[in-house]
C-alpha cells in the first residue's frame, strides 16, 4: 500500500520534470525572420499572437 502511495505521488512530478526537458524555446517576435512573421500573421486569422516558440526537436 505504501509503495502505491509513493508511486502516485512521485509519478506526476517525474512526468513534469521529463516534459520540461523537452520544452520548446520561446523566441522574441523581433527574432523571427520577416517571412516567418508574415506566415504566422496570415495563419493567425486576425487573432493576437501572444508568444512564439521554436520547436526544439531534431
Amino acid at each position: 500500500m505504501m509503495n502505491k502511495a509513493f508511486l502516485l505521488l512521485a509519478l506526476p512530478n517525474t512526468l513534469a520534470y521529463a516534459a520540461s526537458a523537452f520544452a520548446d524555446e520561446k523566441v522574441q517576435w523581433s527574432d523571427v525572420p520577416a517571412q516567418g512573421q508574415k506566415t504566422i500573421t496570415s495563419h493567425a486569422g486576425g487573432g493576437k499572437i501572444e508568444e512564439v516558440e521554436k520547436d526544439a526537436r531534431k
